[in-house]
């Protein structure tokens, strides 16, 4: 008896969902099926590429060099995404074994001519792969040309990424990054994104930004052994900058890398090697608040409006540029500065050990590469670059203003 009660249940609710299953079709109406939940794998990584612009050619190779290093990761564990916009419409594409164990690419979506920089698509991008590929960490590499803080010259905003002439203000890409997810690194391959105002600003959005200040190489990042660092378990952003190094130096030609005056001696045609410097650093964006601290009691004693950047070592070398602003030199050295104005006394000791803790590795070929000078000498330098408002750029002064660290790091005590 008991038997039959069980069962009897059991049966009724097959009836139910037959005789339903069967209203749907009649209807013309397929049942619905749950999707099943995605799989949560150990870390997520989506490269977003921004090469509609004269970086294509380097996005194709870069894309390569992808399929060669996802070799050396566990896909069943790990989720490679690139957002690849080009010359061609916009996709999205996973990074994937097959059963032979060979990377193949699994077109993921196409989408219709946009602009990718738009915040709104942007972060409509970004949560839809979050969301398709959960993980338990999340890696962001944002790749194309950028400019830091800096006002973009044609539209005049702050700018990141050159998609058909348009950028995205940093702020913007800070309202972009706080509706997705926390990341575990952001990774710029791009110029000049090792700024204090950048990693500040994004500081609550990832616990690493991996960066140069200086302008870099056009090939960028050798994806080949870094992708295979993005997934390292422990410490995957120094893996990602020093394996970015490394790479780098190992094919540093001495005799090439002295031919300053031509910077496409920057590139041996006879290997199809490129040998031009390059630096990498880390921030860690939890001992920010810290250093905005120290850094605010210092500026906030030491620096009036008669304060120049005489003498502090500056890693933009477009000098003269037409910004339809100001003339360029726009990102200075941020120990360089700090230890002048202090004149090298207990202040500043105390201020660099701070500094330390907030930039945790840093390598340098001892010249890097830029596409207006050649090579020029990196002796000095800590990693982390700084604007240093002048007299002569009060359109860029305003727009400094916006920044959070304009606020806490003191400049707003100091009359600029």
């Amino acid at each position: 008896m008991n038997m039959k009660i069980r069962i009897l249940p059991l049966i009724f609710s097959f009836f139910a969902l037959f005789f339903m299953a069967c209203h749907d079709e009649e209807n013309g109406e397929l049942p619905i099926v749950p999707k099943p939940e995605p799989q949560v794998v150990s870390r997520t990584v989506l490269v977003y590429m921004i090469a509609q612009n004269n970086l294509y050619s380097f996005a194709e190779d870069d894309f390569k060099e992808m399929l060669e290093g996802m070799k050396a990761v566990d896909d069943a564990e790990n989720n490679l995404i690139i957002y690849l916009d080009d010359l061609s419409a916009p996709r999205l594409i996973r990074l994937k074994k097959d059963e032979t164990g060979a990377v193949a690419q699994e077109e993921i979506k196409n989408y219709k001519e946009q602009n990718s920089v738009d915040p709104e698509i942007m972060k409509g991008v970004l949560n839809e792969v979050y969301s398709e590929y959960p993980a338990d960490s999340y890696g962001l590499v944002m790749w194309s040309h950028a400019d830091g803080w800096a006002p973009y010259p044609v539209i005049k905003s702050r700018s990141f990424g050159s998609d058909g002439g348009k950028s995205i203000n940093i702020i913007d890409l800070r309202k972009v990054l706080e509706a997705t997810k926390h990341l575990d690194f952001l990774f710029f391959d791009a110029c000049f994104m090792q700024a204090v105002e950048v990693a500040y600003e994004l500081r609550r959005c990832t616990d690493y930004v991996v960066a140069s200040p200086t302008e870099i190489p056009a090939p960028g990042a050798p994806y080949n052994v870094v992708v295979p660092a993005m997934f390292a378990a422990e410490n995957t952003a120094k893996k990602i900058a020093e394996t970015y190094y490394t790479n780098y130096f190992e094919t540093y030609n001495a005799e090439i890398k002295e031919k300053e005056n031509d910077p496409w001696q920057n590139h041996d045609y006879r290997t199809g090697i490129w040998v031009a410097g390059v630096s990498s650093a880390v921030v860690d964006c939890k001992q920010l608040d810290a250093l905005a601290t120290v850094t605010r009691d210092i500026i906030s004693k030491y620096v009036d409006t008669s304060t120049t950047s005489d003498g502090v070592y500056c890693y933009d070398k477009r000098y003269g540029l037409d910004y339809n602003y100001d003339n360029s030199k726009l990102y200075y050295d941020f120990d360089g500065f700090m230890k002048k104005i202090t004149e090298d006394n207990d202040e500043y000791q105390s201020w660099k050990q701070v500094f330390r803790e907030s930039v945790p590795y840093y390598s340098t070929t001892s010249k890097n590469f830029s596409d207006w000078v050649g090579a020029f000498d990196m002796t000095g330098t800590c990693g982390l670059s700084i604007y240093i408002p002048r007299d002569a750029s009060p359109k860029l002064n305003e727009f400094y203003r916006d920044y959070q660290w304009y606020n806490d790091a003191g400049w707003a005590d100091t009359g600029w």
